[in-house]
């Protein structure tokens, strides 16, 4: 059974290619190859389809590059996934532990241990976000504080509290994914586990594996399967009367033991995900398969699993199906529910089942085309699922009426299925009384101890201990953190920020961690002068900075750039803090912290992404980036470029490292299977290179990072393990003592703290003491408390040196220096005074038994009386538009005085041209120069920066209020880019001309789409503000088209909301102001009767005394647009129609009834 496609198959389409890819675009690959695709026939079908639909797909996009991010590493030369090597080479690693120590590594967690809060502004600010995926809940038989649970790259689980504390058992197994457990029920030391990852085959699976002590320690059983088996292990089940009668739910089949897992055999083919007992009775057993292509079928066992028999008149059609999930309660055994999803591109709920009778007979008690709870709309509404990748479903141990389902939310039934109502959604407020929650739920539970409601979702573990009504967050203590990509701060060793799969970005402080809303799987760095400046990058956001560790954001594209990036390498200049440098299919670079870029390279690849991007940090000149298999390099900053592939092999290039000292001499890392093609050395910038792959494992080796101040030291992360060489060494050392076997997916030094770290692909942040054998000289380092000196105050140095320096010298260039504090230039960490205006230079010069060195740091203080520096909220705006300006003099400034030029302005907010933050209205077209002057005790300067206000007749979405009759109104970002993430505006305009109204004429529209509206949206109220009737609510490419408004003062309000995941190209509509036109009259006709009004969405029109052949029943909204008719035939006198208009937005609406002989008008309202 050495499959070598059905891991990578199972890759894609388990991560979201079905159902998020409505198109079906797996039909892109070859007939020939459909039933067998390697990875790059995957990837081909799927940029082909991306081509076609011009990149509209984006949630296709996020799923497909996830994907690919783990799986291109990870492949042979032919694009399949070689298992065997790799589990011959992990095996090498484990059986070699004890014989590998190192005599420095010490690795220890740094978290995240508590679930982070929100810390970014918007709806969810100060709200739990996630601490990771969780697949499997098992409770103790006699004691409802311990608990067990399965994480699916992180590692099994236990709680003795109730979840007030966890730690795992599992970190040194070969394969540390979970997908299921089991425990005796006599006998609670006694459990079983299943290894893998049952929803995502992120993990491996080694078969299922047992404890005789809790869960303390691990053995295996005879189902043993290897690695390279690809065996996925879906569900455990053990006979609650026979314990040592066991099942394992497989996707080759399912298969039995009757000894305690001591021996198995193959009961029979088929790929079941779900196993059930009936309760009560031994010899029934429920079973479900499941197929990606549809196929999935209901099975039923009356000989205690000897044998199964499909249920053949369920209502499902099979061919259709691709999931089913299973559940039956002791509160009646006779009763089984049954949920399944479709194929794509109906992958919504199909329905949910119910039999009375054991399985004989089925009804079904809900359609997915009437309410489909397995997507993501909080009304049912929409047809999106991913219940392929994540369903559950429990029914109540005592009231067989009472279900829970999870889909990407949470839905609860209280009378067998046929009414439902929603309980949790991953959007704050959006329904009331209904709970936040993180998405996507791969189980629930119900402990029979105490009827607790457990939920395993993509965020951690939940539990209700009301029936559903409320929920608590019980994920603090469980480390199973899938990260990216890390980023310390320089001068702060407690702060570092990362980048992760699902939970987006977390930022670390000496205190906790919180969650930034940033978009996932994007490059993050602090920046090493200020550590509340961050710089975050991820799909959806774009590139962004944030000058308030985080709270709020400023987005920094560089123009053509949009937000919808993967990966993408963004890094900070490694000398100067305000140059940064991103790579797309060229090379950008911006002096000013990102407001402005600058392209360094020209079609440098052909248009293939660049993966990686380092410049040098002893000449940054030499900047060198790579494609997945091609390398290029410059020496001039960019002038030029060069292809330095030649002497390299051919599998993937995963990282590079350049020497701190030598910016000539690099390292390449390389992913794939290739033995002995790990890591390359080039001395002379890549003309020529050297292997010095030497004893490392044939793994995929992630990531690499070089040490300042060794004798060429350099670290690699790779599958299974850290590994350390240096010129000293003549192979490489396992540097991994205390960090579990997860994937390691990037490394960096921290210097101040002399600590290496590494970010895990399941089990969060690590440290751990950098390598050091005696032998190296001290290595010089050093930090500033700030680099901006103040009149008189004393700036403190902390050195930073690596390797225990024993003496320093310290020099000043001017020497116009003044040491305080006792200090002096052989202090260690000396308080230093600047005696005169300017810029200073500083060197530290360190020395130990086995040398010295020194560094020096060109223009690095700058000393001044005062500095003056301000920005604004904005640079463009109206007529009539206000700017917030922001004071940011160093040096503790007590008198401003503002001037602008032209003069044209007025000082809002009790602000006048001596505050020191103006609130600023324009009153007039034109550019404007600001200049501040600043003082304080000693002395005063002026800051000029010109033509820095552009006052014109475009409107930008924002918080304001504005009067006029002309202009064009726009997205926040105008029409050039995309709206960004996390926006939340409202702006009224009023007609400047009176006895006029306000008229928006469309022209362009394009926002994320949803049948409801509930991810992005832009609301249109007619009046003054929020209280106004609701014209609509507007997403997807659905334009408002003209949109007049009707109220008494001409008004209009407009309502934007973008959430955190996937933003479009926004708006633009022209503004006139136009003679007010009244809607249709309303007649007070007794004939006809609307009820109840107002109403949700769902009422009656009710015709009494009126014949006609035809009625025409059309309904219009507020602005006269027709939204749709109905016909109706030869009525009798006393007639009623049912309309339903819940789709429809809140407000009001007009319904014209025209018979043979009259037309008769009505008004709604939907509330």
């Amino acid at each position: 059974m050495k499959r070598q496609i059905s891991l990578l198959i199972a890759f894609v389409f388990m991560l979201g290619i079905i159902n998020s890819f409505g198109q079906g675009w797996m039909e892109n690959i070859p007939a020939e190859k459909q039933a067998s695709p390697n990875f790059f026939d995957i990837q081909n079908a799927f940029y082909k389809y991306n081509t076609e639909t011009n990149g509209k797909d984006k949630k296709s996009f996020k799923k497909f590059k996830r994907w690919e991010w783990f799986i291109q590493s990870r492949i042979n030369e032919n694009g399949n996934f070689p298992s065997q090597i790799w589990w011959n080479e992990s095996q090498k690693i484990i059986k070699n532990k004890e014989s590998q120590r190192s005599t420095t590594a010490n690795w220890t967690p740094m978290g995240p241990f508590a679930t982070p809060l929100w810390v970014t502004m918007g709806a969810n600010q100060g709200l739990r976000s996630g601490a990771g995926r969780i697949e499997c809940i098992e409770f103790h038989p006699a004691n409802d504080q311990i608990i067990w649970i399965g994480a699916h790259s992180g590692g099994f689980w236990k709680t003795t509290d109730g979840g007030e504390t966890w730690y795992t058992t599992t970190d040194d197994l070969p394969s540390i994914g979970i997908s299921d457990i089991v425990v005796h029920p006599q006998d609670p030391n006694t459990l079983y586990i299943s290894t893998g990852d049952r929803d995502g085959l992120n993990t491996f699976s080694i078969g299922v594996l047992n404890s005789t002590d809790g869960g303390e320690t691990w053995n295996q059983t005879g189902l043993i399967h290897q690695i390279q088996d690809n065996i996925v292990i879906n569900e455990l089940l053990i006979n609650p009367l026979n314990p040592d009668i066991l099942f394992a739910a497989t996707e080759i089949g399912i298969y039995k033991s009757s000894d305690a897992g001591e021996s198995w055999i193959f009961i029979t083919n088929g790929n079941y995900k779900d196993i059930t007992y009936k309760p009560g009775d031994e010899n029934v057993i429920y079973a479900t398969t499941f197929n990606f292509n549809g196929g999935a079928k209901l099975y039923r066992s009356t000989d205690a699993g000897e044998s199964f028999t499909q249920i053949i008149n369920t209502g499902l059609t099979p061919s259709q199906t691709v999931r089913i999930a299973l559940a039956v309660s002791p509160a009646n055994p006779n009763y089984v529910y049954a949920i399944a999803c479709g194929r794509f591109p109906n992958t919504k709920l199909i329905g949910l089942y119910k039999s009375e009778d054991g399985g004989n007979t089925w009804m079904q008690t809900l359609s997915g085309n009437t309410l489909n709870i397995l997507g993501r709309s909080p009304y049912g509404s929409d047809d999106y699922s991913q219940a392929w990748y994540n369903l559950s479903i429990a029914v109540s141990l005592t009231d067989v009426n009472e279900i829970y389902t999870g889909g990407i939310n949470m839905w609860k039934s209280n009378d067998g299925g046929y009414n439902w109502q929603i309980l949790t959604h991953e959007t704050p407020n959006i329904v009331p009384g209904v709970d936040y929650m993180w998405v996507d739920h791969h189980e629930l539970k119900i402990n029979p101890l105490n009827s607790v409601v457990y939920d395993a979702n993509d965020g951690g573990l939940y539990k209700s201990v009301d029936q559903g009504d409320n929920w608590t967050d019980i994920s603090d203590g469980l480390e199973v953190l899938q990260i990216y990509k890390i980023g310390n701060s320089a001068s702060n060793a407690d702060i570092a920020v990362v980048g992760c799969q699902d939970q987006f970005a977390m930022y670390k402080t000496s205190d906790d961690w919180g969650a930034l809303f940033t978009g996932e799987a994007g490059e993050h760095f602090i920046d090493y002068t200020n550590s509340d400046i961050v710089y975050s990058s991820g799909f959806g956001g774009g590139l962004l900075r944030s000058e308030d560790a985080g709270l709020t954001y400023t987005g920094i594209n560089p123009s053509g750039i949009g937000a919808d990036i993967w990966l993408q390498p963004f890094i900070m200049h490694p000398t100067n803090a305000n140059t940064l440098y991103f790579a797309y299919t060229d090379v950008y670079k911006s002096e000013d912290q990102g407001d402005n870029w600058v392209k360094i390279s020209n079609n440098l690849v052909g248009g293939q992404l660049l993966t990686t991007l380092e410049v040098a940090y002893s000449d940054d000149n030499y900047i060198y980036t790579s494609t997945a298999n091609s390398i290029r390099r410059t020496k001039n900053g960019g002038s030029s470029w060069e292809n330095i592939t030649n002497g390299l092999p051919g599998s993937f290039i995963a990282d590079i490292a350049i020497s701190n000292s030598d910016p000539e001499k690099i390292w390449i890392t390389r992913g794939g299977f290739n033995e002995g093609q790990k890591v390359y050395r080039s001395e002379n910038a890549g003309d020529t290179w050297i292997n010095i792959s030497n004893n490392l494992p044939n793994l995929p080796v992630n990531c690499i990072t070089s040490q300042a101040g060794s004798a060429d030291g350099i670290y690699v992360g790779t599958d299974v393990g850290i590994y350390y060489t240096d010129n000293n060494l003549t192979e490489w050392i396992y540097y991994s003592e205390g960090l579990p076997n997860v994937i390691v997916t990037e490394l960096e030094i921290q210097y101040n703290a002399q600590k290496l770290r590494a970010g895990t692909y399941g089990r969060g942040l690590w440290e751990s003491d950098i390598y050091d054998d005696g032998t190296n000289p001290a290595f010089a380092e050093f930090t500033a408390s700030s680099v901006i000196a103040c009149g008189d105050e004393a700036i403190t140095f902390t050195d930073a040196s690596l390797y225990s320096p024993v003496s320093w010298i310290w020099s000043f260039t001017p020497n116009t220096v003044t040491f305080m504090n006792g200090a002096n230039a052989n202090s260690q960490n000396p308080d230093v005074r600047f005696d005169e205006a300017g810029e200073y230079t500083v060197s530290l010069e360190v020395t130990n038994a086995n040398g010295s060195t020194a560094i020096t740091k060109e223009n690095y203080i700058k000393q001044a009386d005062i500095i003056v520096e301000f920005s604004a909220n904005k640079n463009v705006t109206y007529q009539g538009g206000i700017v917030n300006f922001y004071d940011e003099t160093v040096c503790n400034p007590n008198t401003w005085v503002w001037v602008f030029e032209p003069s044209n302005v007025t000082f809002l907010s009790g602000t006048d041209a001596n505050s020191q933050n103006p609130v600023v209205k324009f009153d007039a077209q034109g550019i404007y120069t600001v200049a501040l002057t600043a003082s304080n005790a000693n002395g005063t300067s002026t800051v000029t920066k010109t033509e820095y206000i552009i006052v014109g007749t475009d409107y930008y979405m924002t918080t304001d209020q504005i009067t006029t009759c002309s202009g064009t109104f726009y997205d926040s970002q105008g029409p050039d880019e995309n709206y960004k993430d996390v926006e939340d505006y409202v702006i009224t305009f009023l007609p400047a001309t009176p006895g006029k109204v306000l008229e928006f004429n469309f022209t362009s529209f394009n926002l994320e789409f949803e049948m409801t509206c509930i991810f992005d949206y832009l609301e249109i109220y007619d009046g003054i503000n929020t209280s106004a009737t609701l014209i609509g609510k507007f997403c997807g490419p659905t334009s408002p088209e003209i949109i007049t408004a009707t109220n008494e003062e001409g008004a209009l309000t407009f309502v934007f909301h973008s959430d955190g995941g996937v933003n479009d190209s926004g708006w633009a509509a022209t503004i006139e102001c136009v003679n007010p036109v009244g809607i249709p009259k309303v007649d007070n006709n007794k004939e006809v009767n609307i009820y109840p009004n107002p109403n949700s969405g769902n009422f009656t029109i009710e015709l009494n005394g009126i014949r006609s052949k035809t009625v025409f029943i059309n309904v219009y909204n507020v602005t006269g647009k027709l939204l749709f008719t109905r016909k109706i035939g030869n009525i009798p006198s006393l007639f009623s129609q049912n309309i339903m208009m819940e789709r429809y937005s809140k407000g009001i609406y007009i319904i014209e009834i025209i018979t043979d002989e009259k037309t008769i008008t009505k008004k709604i309202v939907l509330k």
